[in-house]
């Protein structure tokens, strides 16, 4: 958002896509608006820990003090006492320390302003800008009107100042019951933004506060607490995610009316989704509470405190967040785009090792008895430039992984079979010359020779073969506890559920596997928990807090050396980064993005002059990413159909969600095909979008219309209604239909209540059914979550 130069109003969103807050900062400055200053804040909310999408707004706040000469405050914003704990505040603080952040003495509470909000909200009713509505829940719900009708005045609106005064009085008090009554902003019940229309600020809750105790029955709403703390801190800047746009004018209502110029203005950034992942805290919480995970700190959790556990580094994390910028539109991110960061992070700083994860023993039986032969072996490939070696003993006895031995090798197996040789890491070569096996047929035992002539590093090693395979020392061994994580969900979108399932039912089934008879070469035998190492040719391992209280060293798989999920990434969804990997035989694996090896691509890298103007023009005017950007401009076909149709928008406002499609949809369906984007109907798409954008649709009905529409060359309205495709989105109908359901279900709504609530996916499910799937899922939750809370 600009403003004018000299009062300060909001007068146009920024043009510019690319590095927009900066540019936003940076104006600020130049005029003067701040008086100099950049005070920016990270707010946490401590009812559970921070997770990776927290990574990248403290990337923001706190990256943006730094480069303009300000600070970052931390705030804790505790205004809800029935889910926040002292425990969460201390996980917050020791993740933020993690990553590398420094916020000093600016550590602040929202329950320490408790008394001024308070006193600021006695200053609203003097000036008649707010009232006590005593309407039950239900009623003040039902006032409020819907999207398309306004919201009816409380009959409480018109009470005096004092009787106003002396209720909220008497409401700190502690004299009424929670529920009785709430304190209203008086703003406008026909606003159309129905955040607008006399929101709460406070209301009673006999609960105790962490840290207050029992000081206060009433507390403060988070729309009133934020941007009041925002301005009793004095911050400059005050940066979160989209979804609290449509909040922003209560953010100035309340700042404007209780606070003189310089005083804080929001900004909204646009939250990632992590293919893959879910982040919603409350979603996490179950996860923990239902026994799915072992805690805020599984390794497989995206909390920061899962990714430490992983292994993962600060680093790593931070690269990440660079890596993905600031954007302005939604937007969904490759988790390949993650993985990358962590292995290029990896690459460079963890030692290489062998070890064996699923043992099979080999004998060398021309090796000497007793003997054991001590073999140099780099902890680095030549490539990272680091030094350092180990001693690996080789004896008659070795261990090689199970999985490296194949009785009938299949069409392309290179490594040990009957009759075949391979290279021993480091060591010899070997030929299979006899099979041991137990009486179900399981192999046992393998017995090789080997060719004392090929040592690596000799001068007569240079035999020729196709596999290289790792192993380890039988009687020199460490044995090891590995536990193999994986992703925790097993589609990109989790949270993209069909009718009457949760995205529970999305979790990937495989996403750990504990291998408990592994070993490891005895030179980490002394390994400390944290230690991260490299197993050649299986991935990235560190050791786990567990080992304190193991007779084993415990090794928690960080990730694997290459994208294994690559072959089930759906059509059309790019990896966000090509993922190579060196011949088996050099025991290295190198990661890179498919244009330069460096964290931070440029999307622009490969396009030429006039395409990179093109992609910056675009950016500009659809408030799209510079790498969406320079995937339309690569097509000029794609952009003059785009040119087309943004003609027919009805709305200016829905430029970016046109473009979003074309990226997201548009150009996937035709790289499939042979189509050109001019045998696309564009009134048709124009259409869908507005319907998509207006919520008379959902996301499932868009991609259904929008595919009939490529099979069929009907219009949008005309499939509409031959399929009978609108969606249900009027409160008051899909409000009596939850109310059906909970009605014929009453053993389950008490289930809920008495604490599982997982079945709130069955709710939707009987309310989807009854709707015949057309009413709006997210709404049929919100109504159904309100009835049931």
């Amino acid at each position: 958002m600009t403003r004018d130069e000299t009062s300060g109003t909001p007068i146009s969103e920024p043009t510019e896509s690319r590095n927009f807050i900066k540019q936003i900062v940076e104006d600020d400055l130049k005029h003067n608006r701040t008086a100099g200053r950049v005070l920016t804040r990270f707010p946490p909310e401590p009812n559970g820990f921070l997770h990776i999408g927290h990574a990248k707004a403290l990337a923001i706040n706190f990256g943006i003090a730094a480069e303009y000469g300000g600070l970052c405050n931390v705030r804790f914003d505790d205004t809800n006492p029935e889910k926040e704990k002292m425990a969460y505040v201390d996980a917050i603080k020791r993740d933020m320390k993690w990553l590398g952040y420094d916020w000093a003495e600016r550590e602040f509470f929202a329950s320490d302003y408790f008394e001024q909000l308070y006193d600021l909200a006695i200053r609203l009713i003097k000036d008649g800008k707010a009232y006590i509505d005593s309407s039950t829940e239900e009623e003040i719900r039902e006032s409020r009107g819907t999207v398309t009708k306004p919201g009816l005045n409380s009959p409480f609106r018109s009470r005096s100042i004092e009787e106003n005064l002396d209720l909220f009085r008497r409401m700190r008090a502690g004299e009424f019951p929670d529920g009785a009554h709430v304190l209203r902003a008086k703003i406008d019940m026909a606003s159309n933004n129905m955040i607008m229309r006399d929101p709460i600020l406070y209301r009673i809750k006999h609960v105790s506060h962490y840290r207050r105790g029992d000081e206060f029955p009433i507390y403060p709403m988070y729309d009133f607490a934020h941007p009041l703390s925002d301005a009793i801190e004095n911050i400059t800047h005050s940066f979160c995610s989209l979804e609290f746009e449509v909040r922003r004018a209560l953010y100035d209502w309340l700042v404007d009316n209780l606070f003189g110029a310089p005083r804080p203005h929001q900004y909204e950034f646009a939250r990632f989704n992590l293919d893959y992942t879910i982040m919603s805290k409350r979603k996490l919480l179950e996860l923990v509470e239902d026994g799915v995970v072992t805690g805020w700190d599984d390794p497989r959790m995206p909390t920061l405190a899962g990714f430490r556990r992983r292994g993962v580094t600060p680093e790593a994390i931070r690269a990440f967040a660079t890596m993905i910028g600031v954007a302005k539109a939604a937007n969904r991110v490759d988790i390949a785009m993650l993985e990358f960061a962590i292995r290029d992070d990896l690459n460079a700083r963890a030692p290489r090792i062998m070890a064996v994860l699923r043992p099979l023993k080999v004998i060398i039986t021309n090796f000497p008895e007793d003997e054991t032969e001590w073999i140099d072996a780099p902890f680095w490939p030549h490539d990272i430039g680091k030094e350092g070696s180990r001693s690996v003993p080789f004896s008659k006895e070795i261990y090689i992984d199970r999985n490296d031995f194949q009785e009938d090798p299949e069409k392309g197996f290179h490594r040990l079979s009957p009759g075949t040789e391979v290279r021993l890491r480091y060591a010899y070569v070997i030929r299979a010359e006899k099979i041991i096996k137990d009486d179900s047929g399981e192999v046992l035992e393998v017995h090789c020779s080997y060719d004392p002539d090929t040592r690596s590093g000799a001068s007569a090693a240079r035999k020729h073969v196709k596999g290289t395979v790792h192993w380890v020392s039988v009687i020199h061994a460490v044995k090891a506890e590995v536990r193999l994580y994986d992703r925790l969900f097993g589609v990109p979108n989790p949270e993209d559920v069909p009718d009457g399932k949760t995205f529970k039912d999305n979790l990937n089934l495989d996403s750990l596997e504990v291998i408990s008879d592994c070993f490891v070469e005895p030179s980490i035998s002394e390994a400390e928990i944290g230690d991260r190492f490299q197993f050649e040719r299986t991935g990235y391992f560190v050791v786990d807090p567990d080992s304190k209280d193991s007779p084993h060293l415990v090794f928690n798989r960080i990730i694997s050396l290459r994208d294994t999920w690559a072959k089930t990434r759906p059509a059309g969804r790019p990896s966000g980064g090509e993922i190579k990997t060196e011949p088996e035989s050099s025991g290295k694996t190198h990661v890179e993005m498919s244009t330069e090896k460096q964290i931070v691509r440029d999307p622009l890298a490969n396009l030429s002059d006039d395409q990179k103007h093109q992609a910056d023009r675009l950016a500009s005017e659809f408030g799209i990413s510079l790498s969406d950007a320079a995937l339309l401009a690569i097509d000029q076909q794609l952009v003059d159909y785009l040119e087309s149709a943004v003609i027919l928008l009805p709305s200016p406002d829905l430029k970016t969600p046109l473009a979003n499609w074309m990226v997201q949809e548009v150009r996937p369906a035709l790289s499939n095909s042979d189509r050109a984007p001019a045998t696309i109907d564009t009134r048709s798409l124009v259409r869908l979008i507005e319907l998509r954008a207006n919520d008379s649709i959902s996301n499932r009905i868009a991609s259904e219309l929008f595919e009939l529409i490529l099979k069929t060359g009907k219009s949008t309205d005309d499939l509409i209604q031959e399929k009978q495709l609108i969606q249900i989105s009027d409160e008051d109908l899909i409000s009596k239909l939850a109310d059906d359901v909970l009605g014929e279900f009453p053993d389950r709504v008490d289930a809920f209540k008495s604490g599982k609530t997982g079945l709130i996916g069955f709710f939707i499910g009987q309310l989807m059914q009854r709707s015949d799937g057309k009413a709006n899922p997210k709404m049929a939750r919100t109504i159904l979550e309100e009835k049931l809370s």
